[in-house]
């Protein structure tokens, strides 16, 4: 628990009366071309020996901070931040819907192990295992959204996806999902890779991001701007089958892009 408190002294000092300008500022990263076979696209990076700057970024677009903040307030409003709200019941009737259609499995289809990536909260964590009564798990990389996590007994696990050096364990989850994580990563191509890479045969991956061409928005956190399509582009390149997409987002929600893909 003294860990936690910690992470949100921190955090609060972070961002400080000024609201994370200094933690969101371009200064701190290096803004680059990648060309892809889809396009270029302009994309910020860490500067050398800049992880701890990437993850302070990262960490301010988590669990969310009030100008100084409590470990006892931030804990009061854990349960409601594990009601599901709207945006989730989209994906999830969506996901429902997609397992019920007889041109994609022969029989209805149930999950048997589920890991989302990027989970800032355990809220779907909490929602797939106690729906389909099986594992699971999640990856992030903000330290105050891991031990809150693992303060409430899900099983949250430290991942850093902008740079996918390390074995990412998916074995055994047959339904994996990432919602606006892609983006915050410099170069998405790489996590899509590793994510199919490691996923098991068989398996399927949601994924969902934000449309916003040019610039990325480094006030969200934001590393790479995703354009129509780019997330298909780089799904099929890393050897997925694209079963679905949606542009169907939650009411006066952004515009997004959403696939349903498979390691087939």
């Amino acid at each position: 628990m003294q860990d936690i408190k910690d992470e949100i002294d921190r955090l609060v000092s972070l961002k400080g009366k000024d609201n994370w300008s200094g933690t969101r500022n371009a200064d701190n990263f290096n803004l680059v071309q990648r060309t892809y076979s889809f396009g270029t696209r302009n994309c910020y990076a860490k500067k050398e020996n800049g992880h701890n700057v990437y993850v302070n970024l990262q960490s301010s677009r988590g669990i969310g901070i009030e100008e100084n903040d409590t470990l006892d307030r931030i804990m009061s409003t854990i349960d409601d931040s594990l009601e599901l709200i709207e945006s989730d019941m989209v994906r999830i009737r969506e996901i429902e819907t997609l397992f019920e259609n007889s041109e994609l499995f022969s029989d209805t289809y149930k999950p048997t192990g589920f890991v989302e990536l990027g989970f800032r909260v355990p809220r779907l964590m909490k929602y797939y295992q106690e729906t389909y009564d099986i594992p699971s798990w999640g990856y992030d990389i903000s330290p105050l959204s891991l031990g809150v996590t693992k303060k409430l007994n899900y099983d949250g696990r430290l991942y850093d996806f902008d740079s996918c050096a390390e074995t990412l364990d998916l074995k055994g989850a047959s339904l994996i999902i990432s919602y606006h994580m892609l983006e915050h990563l410099s170069d998405p191509l790489i996590s899509v890779k590793k994510i199919f890479q490691e996923m098991d045969k068989g398996s399927y991956f949601h994924v969902e991001i934000p449309i916003e061409p040019g610039t990325p928005r480094l006030e969200f956190a934001h590393m790479f701007p995703f354009e129509p399509r780019d997330l298909g582009h780089m799904l099929l390149e890393a050897g997925f089958e694209i079963l679905a997409f949606s542009n169907q987002t939650h009411e006066d929600g952004p515009y997004i892009e959403r696939y349903f893909a498979g390691k087939l």
